[in-house]
């Protein structure tokens, strides 16, 4: 009995495989939303901020996940992305979505041209890379788009300050922030309302979602501090109510979090 189970078993992998294989790469259908902002390698791991160029089909597939196949080349000012189609992954899930890829660029600060090929078609954009943000600029296109064209980067030793509270304790948000403020150096900044910027705007979930703040810090162990800070008064004030969450989340990505349902 077990061996019969193994060799049916062993049947449906190749069944799957062997469908797969067939379609392993799909042709592109219909049009492609790219950008290029900073992000991490591993988004729930920390780390260090990295430039990403991210495609998504605007086609949305009934058996997610698959991945929008290219290949991607920076050469000098030219940054060069030519489609292969979409690649069916060796395990389907019944899960809706679009094909997405993401990859890396090396890119160092200054103008560069995006070349956007699939078969007989070109896409162009003008890319403008500084240390404070990237802005992709279209000059033809036919079947990629991007909005919105403005990313803002990670200002190096920053972080943000995310409160949520219920209708009772919104003075949580303020308490906390004149704590934290008290006994450590901060200076805090702002972002500007357009563009896409790389920290929340404001908490999410809560009764009561609280603007968030931002923050630069002038060493490494401060934020470290600061999450010491937040556990203290988590004893002292969150452990003593519900439905009010803090986080605090740096440029590498780091989190201080503390939650109480």
């Amino acid at each position: 009995m077990r061996n019969a189970l193994s060799l049916i078993l062993l049947a449906v992998l190749l069944f799957s495989a062997a469908g797969c294989s067939k379609v392993n790469m799909e042709p592109l259908e219909g049009g492609v939303a790219f950008g290029v902002a900073e992000n991490y390698d591993t988004p729930c791991d920390s780390g260090y901020p990295r430039i990403m160029l991210s495609l998504t089909t605007d086609k949305i597939y009934p058996d997610r996940p698959r991945t929008l196949a290219a290949d991607v080349r920076a050469i000098g000012s030219l940054v060069a992305v030519d489609f292969r189609g979409i690649q069916c992954p060796n395990v389907l899930f019944d899960v809706p979505g679009p094909a997405t890829s993401d990859w890396p660029l090396n890119l160092d600060d200054g103008a560069y041209l995006c070349q956007l090929t699939y078969g007989w078609d070109s896409d162009w954009y003008a890319l403008k890379v500084t240390d404070s943000y990237l802005r992709v600029s279209v000059v033809e296109g036919s079947f990629t788009q991007t909005a919105p064209d403005l990313y803002w980067r990670h200002p190096v030793n920053s972080f943000a300050y995310v409160c949520g509270t219920t209708d009772e304790d919104t003075w949580v948000y303020y308490d906390f922030l004149d704590s934290l403020t008290s006994r450590i150096s901060l200076t805090e900044f702002q972002f500007t309302d357009s563009g896409i910027i790389p920290y929340p705007r404001s908490s999410n979930g809560h009764y009561r979602d609280m603007p968030a703040k931002y923050f630069r810090y002038q060493k490494d162990s401060d934020f470290q501090e600061a999450g010491r800070i937040l556990e203290e008064y988590s004893r002292n004030v969150l452990g003593q109510r519900m439905g009010d969450g803090i986080m605090l989340i740096d440029w590498k990505n780091r989190r201080h979090y503390r939650w109480e349902s």
